[in-house]
């Protein structure tokens, strides 16, 4: 659904609302930007949603790599 209307949207209002679609769908917040980036406006990506799940999604593979290391001992 978004693909058809994405030259329209106002992304800075989208993007601050879809916490719910990264969250509770599981969709990759990084695929979600390599799809949409260029209608992302840069100065205004850290202040989203998609930036608060992108950064969850780096702390948890962050810690997993960490853990893994820890087993290995």
């Amino acid at each position: 659904m978004i693909d058809k209307y994405a030259d329209y949207l106002d992304w800075k209002t989208l993007l601050d609302r879809l916490e719910r679609l990264f969250f509770d769908y599981s969709i990759d917040p990084f695929k979600f930007y390599d799809r949409y980036k260029k209608y992302i406006p840069l100065d205004h990506l850290p202040k989203t949603e998609l930036w608060v799940a992108m950064r969850k999604e780096v702390v948890k593979e962050e810690y997993s790599k960490i853990m893994q290391q820890i087993n290995t001992l």
